[in-house]
């Protein structure tokens, strides 16, 4: 089929469908200057789950994903839930159970072998196994119903319009009752089995299998006549009120409304999905994943192995899920960081640094490969520099004021391309050979350059070529990697000994550990729209100086990598920063300045390989058009700010998912009760995010016990050794990096009665008792007291009965 009736029947735009397509054709060749038209590709970020990584088989049958988020995989080994981090698997129960109830079966479907998944209205989960018929998962429990006597195949669900459910059985398509779940008479019509079922936006729901393609009419199947001759169904998808036909041989579009069959593809199909812009992915009969560019054109999906792809599936992140026949789980992110590395402009070399000139041509320089420049037509060009200049090893950039650009190379070589021109021309160089590491041009027109362990200035009537620059002694022993204008007049000066504020000869202000900074080797400095300074160091982390303090940030307070090659603000004034492990972009400081957050991006996001090759100045650059480049040490990486909202996931809703006391699983259904014996209350708690799930964070609370939210990190698991009596709400919220708390959080009713004998009015009554005991004994006591003289008087000088001595008797 033609591209431009492709065009007429899919549409043009989307961006999902040019994920993987690399824009870099030949146009032409000179023996000075070798020109392509480039582009940044965008390559997919594939993850693979397998056996080892806790999946209960690695062929996948069907795949959803539930309303709380969760991804359900439906394998041959069992039925697994996935939250993004691991897999719960659930295993089917043995026990056998008579076909004529709908039977509760324990902890799992009534069979391992599982091919179809549907979530209905009312949020429960159909289980369509290959050998016992249907299961039901509602509240945490399963049941197998019986439907098609527990033992038919169930291949496919729909529910449809008037909230029945449809079901493509080994018995035929069947309907369910959704209030009894009891099974309705089996279509009339035709009696061969059909594996496929799809409603249109109508509500008028269609049959596919072997036998061809049949369309529900009251009680009836009635079979619609394929075009070509052909009489199996392979593959039948709806998309509005169109179907997808793939035959055994071809692929096509059905109008219902029309009756009319276009011919899509001459293509063994055997899956296909429509991503939220309208464009097709395929899986092929010969193992591959195709998808539509921009014209319409199926394009094959680079990256992935060659497998049967029996199941595919959107998340609601925008990842594609696939479901392979033996070889696993993938999931392909979008990418959203290009990658300039063509190794036909010889693009893939360890990376320098990247300017732009006043026409908006960006200039890059790779490690001893000379310069290439990006024209804004898309053309790259080499520009050789060993005839110019004596070495092709550029190390920095940087733009003058005029628009042109200036190189240095590692073995003391400086050159300039003036603004228009195509070449390089000489303007000093040291004979020792050292390497040049910064550029800048001051307000008054002259050139200070970093060479060696010195600073030396050209002025602005010598930088015209030819003298070897005046050496400012007050940087003498500093190894500088840049040198940037400072808002309050003079010039930072970024080296191995900290950082300066210099005017002229003079330092102004210096920054080294003696003052505070974190490390003496810095790397990068940057000046905000506050006058809050940022240093960046490698290997100490990052710095910030505001009214003379300096806060320090490392991995343990928020920082994403200790090593800061170079900080840039984006048009919002959001800080990135490149460093060994990726980019990453500042997201949050805390009041007090303790603390900072910072969203990391690497491997993951496309940024392949992740090591920012840093150290000298341009090593990072904003271009005009305020996208961001970052030298890796395999080519560069381009990075549009403007797309991280998109990549800051929403706020993933935080979910309890387990309680126990003493290790002894609890229900989750109700409040929490527990008994006065009650001992190491155990809560874990989760939230589902299947796209960065290493980036989601959590906080809790116990009222009663820790009324403030407490910040758990990335840690999904509390233990309270003893709960207090009375009520108590146990919540948890959720958040990715740099985006906000869930909200609601996930609750948890706690309920721990105190025993009688604990209750105020029985310390009352037994205090009361007590006192009763104290005042009856010391009663007793006072009467034995007043009876005893009396009954031992006689005994006081003699015998009882005698005469006191002295009685006149």
């Amino acid at each position: 089929m033609a591209a431009r009736e492709r065009r007429a029947v899919r549409g043009i735009g989307g961006r999902l469908a040019g994920w993987l397509l690399a824009l870099a054709v030949a146009v032409s060749v000179s023996p000075a200057v070798a020109a392509l038209r480039v582009a940044p590709t965008h390559a997919a970020v594939i993850q693979r789950y397998s056996g080892d990584d806790g999946l209960p088989q690695n062929g996948v049958n069907a795949l959803l994903q539930r309303r709380d988020g969760h991804l359900w995989v439906a394998t041959h080994g069992g039925l697994a839930q996935f939250d993004g981090r691991r897999f719960k698997v659930f295993r089917a129960h043995q026990e056998v159970r008579p076909a004529t109830e709908n039977a509760a079966t324990g902890s799992g479907p009534s069979s391992d072998r599982i091919l179809a998944l549907h979530e209905d209205r009312r949020g429960r989960l159909w289980i369509g196994t290959q050998d016992a018929g249907i299961s039901l998962y509602e509240d945490g429990v399963f049941r197998s119903l019986a439907a098609c006597r527990g033992i038919c195949q169930a291949s496919a669900f729909v529910e449809g319009a008037d909230g029945s459910l449809w079901v493509a059985s080994s018995d035929g398509v069947l309907g369910i009752d959704m209030a009894t779940l009891r099974e309705r008479a089996p279509l009339r019509g035709e009696t061969v089995r059909y594996d496929l079922l799809a409603q249109t936006r109508d509500g008028t729901i269609y049959a596919g299998g072997f036998n061809g393609l049949a369309v529900v009419a009251g009680d009836r199947l009635d079979p619609v006549a394929l075009p070509d001759g052909s009489r199996h169904v392979v593959v039948l998808k709806a998309t509005g009120d169109d179907l997808w036909v793939a035959t055994d041989t071809d692929l096509f579009r059905f109008e219902p409304a029309s009756g009319r069959w276009h011919l899509w593809e001459r293509r063994r199909v055997n899956n296909l999905i429509e991503d939220a812009h309208g464009r097709l992915w395929l899986g092929t009969l010969d193992g591959q994943l195709l998808h539509e560019d921009g014209a319409g054109v199926p394009q094959p999906v680079e990256g992935l192995p060659p497998m049967f792809m029996v199941s595919l599936l959107f998340d609601d992140h925008g990842n594609l899920w696939i479901g392979s026949h033996n070889k696993g789980l993938f999931r392909l992110r979008e990418p959203w960081i290009g990658l300039m590395a063509d190794p036909q402009a010889a693009m893939n070399r360890p990376a320098r640094a990247v300017a732009d000139d006043a026409a908006g041509d960006l200039w890059f320089a790779l490690s001893c490969s000379g310069l290439r420049r990006w024209r804004a037509d898309g053309r790259i060009e080499t520009v050789p520099l060993r005839a110019a200049i004596g070495s092709e090893c550029a190390e920095t950039l940087a733009r003058d004021r005029a628009g042109g650009i200036w190189v240095g190379t590692s073995d003391g070589f400086l050159g300039r391309i003036r603004p228009g021109a195509d070449t390089v021309e000489p303007v000093a160089s040291w004979p020792a050979g050292p390497s040049i590491r910064a550029i800048h041009e001051t307000a008054e027109g002259d050139f200070w350059v970093a060479v060696a362990r010195s600073t030396v200035v050209l002025e602005r009537d010598a930088a015209g070529g030819g003298g070897a620059g005046r050496p400012v002694a007050a940087l003498e022993g500093m190894a500088a990697n840049q040198i940037v204008a400072a808002h309050s007049g003079g010039l930072w000066v970024v080296s191995d000994q900290g950082v300066v504020r210099i005017d002229g000869e003079r330092i102004l202000e210096r920054w080294t550990p003696a003052q505070g900074l974190s490390s003496r080797f810095a790397r990068a400095v940057y000046e905000d729209r506050a006058g809050v300074l940022w240093v960046g160091t490698y290997g100490g982390g990052l710095n910030r100086i505001r009214g003379g303090k300096v806060d320090r940030y490392n991995r343990g307070n928020g920082l994403f990598d200790d090593t800061v090659s170079c900080i840039l603000a984006d048009d919002e004034g959001r800080l990135w920063f490149g460093g060994n492990r990726g980019v990453s972009l500042l997201s949050a400081v805390a009041a007090d300045g303790r603390s900072i957050e910072t969203v990391g991006f690497t491997v993951g996001d496309g940024l392949i390989p992740a090591e920012i090759n840093g150290g000298t100045q341009g090593a990072c650059h904003r271009d005009a058009h305020g996208r961001l480049w970052f030298a890796l040490v395999e080519g560069f990486a381009m990075v549009d700010p403007a797309r991280v909202r998109e990549r800051v996931a929403p706020a993933p809703q935080a979910l309890i998912e387990r309680v126990a006391i003493a290790g002894h699983d609890q229900p989750l259904a109700g409040p929490l009760q527990l008994d006065a014996a009650s001992q190491n209350l155990e809560i874990g708690y989760t939230a589902v995010d299947l796209s960065a799930p290493e980036r989601t964070h959590f906080r809790f609370r116990l009222s009663g016990v820790n009324d403030d939210w407490i910040d758990a990190g990335r840690n999904q698991t509390i233990v309270y050794p003893s709960i207090p009596w009375g009520q108590h709400l146990f919540e948890v919220q959720a958040r990715s990096e740099g985006g906000p708390w869930s909200s609601p959080p996930a609750t948890l009713p706690i309920h721990r009665p105190m025993p009688w004998y604990q209750r105020p009015w029985v310390w009352l009554l037994a205090t009361l008792l007590s006192l009763l005991l104290v005042v009856d004994g010391t009663r007793s006591d006072a009467t034995a007291r007043r009876s005893r003289p009396a009954r031992l008087r006689g005994s006081a000088g003699g015998s009882p009965g005698n005469d006191s001595p002295g009685s006149d008797g």
